[in-house]
């Protein structure tokens, strides 16, 4: 159909000649769950009818491979135009930074939890996968002291995936350093992640007085990992999801967009972590048609960004709470 067979109406709008036809886009709003089912059935008003759950649930399996992938399920799966700034979002020289304290010299890589007694209104986030090899918790909070915000990001690793990764030699080195954690196994269930946190949490007295508050995480796949918390005490109300949506993240990276350019900005600390500074350098952008952006880990599917997704979600979460 040719633009010619539009015209202009008054009010700025376009109709066809005795508007014989009538354009109809389907689309989720802006901020919905790309995951979730209900905004599936708001782009694809025929789910369940001529195109059924199970097919999105391919595609979406799919699009958290690559970036690639991605870009593809959100533009024909969803009918979102989105666009790819395939530039990193951080340098390595600006993520190696982003971890410099005060004095301009990198945190100890435990002094998040040196400084629990001074830590007010704590959260921690993880950001759960069905299929990977690595997985990042982030803790994040405010130190009354110094009126700063901490964060401090652990990192996990199955002992057997490291043997064939193709980043194996760079793992070990990480691993040797004592900057990643390797637990037994083939693969890092939810309730093993679960555990991790209640272990860090015994030095943030978790559930005596509040120290730790929340608990994030994505809820594509945490049934396993909510399970495991709650059997071990922690308070549902402490549980609570991420939608991993562009509303959600937009804000939380627009923090350290202020950050990345604002050489004076002194008001967050991060223990340092070569695993962060990777993750960082590993995010492209992609935005949506409301200029909205998330992170995406771009085509390399061993290019990971578990640490800087988790991270953003605790900023996410301290912008709603803090």
């Amino acid at each position: 159909m040719t633009d010619s067979y539009w015209q202009q109406t008054p009010n700025g709008g376009w109709a066809t000649p005795q508007d014989k036809v009538f354009p109809f886009l389907a689309q989720p709003d802006i901020g919905d769950d790309p995951y979730d089912p209900k905004t599936w059935r708001k782009a694809q008003p025929h789910l369940g009818v001529t195109v059924f759950e199970d097919f999105y649930q391919e595609q979406v399996a799919k699009a958290q491979l690559t970036h690639s992938y991605m870009m593809e399920f959100m533009t024909k799966n969803l009918n979102q135009f989105v666009r790819d700034e395939s530039e990193a979002w951080f340098t390595l020289e600006q993520a190696n930074e982003l971890m410099k304290g005060l004095d301009g010299e990198n945190q100890g890589e435990d002094s998040f939890f040196d400084e629990a007694n001074d830590l007010d209104d704590c959260v921690c986030a993880v950001d759960l996968m069905k299929v990977g090899d690595m997985c990042a918790v982030c803790y994040f909070g405010f130190n009354q002291k110094t009126r700063y915000f901490r964060a401090h990001l652990d990192y996990y690793m199955p002992e057997d995936c490291i043997l064939t990764h193709p980043n194996k030699f760079l793992y070990r080195e990480w691993a040797e350093e004592g900057y990643l954690r390797l637990l037994p196994g083939k693969v890092i269930s939810g309730a093993m992640v679960a555990d991790e946190i209640l272990r860090r949490g015994d030095q943030l007295t978790l559930g005596s007085d509040l120290k730790l508050r929340r608990v994030r995480y994505d809820a594509a796949f945490a049934k396993e990992f909510k399970n495991r918390l709650k059997e071990r005490g922690v308070s549902e109300d402490c549980i609570l999801p991420v939608i991993q949506s562009f509303l959600t993240y937009n804000m939380a990276m627009q923090y350290f967009d202020t950050i990345r350019d604002d050489p004076d900005y002194n008001g967050l600390i991060i223990d340092y972590s070569p695993l962060l500074a990777w993750n960082l350098t590993n995010c492209v952008i992609i935005t949506n048609h409301g200029g909205l952006r998330m992170p995406d880990k771009g085509g390399d599917k061993n290019k990971k960004i578990d640490g800087a997704d988790a991270l953003l979600m605790c900023v996410f979460d301290a912008q709603e709470n803090i």
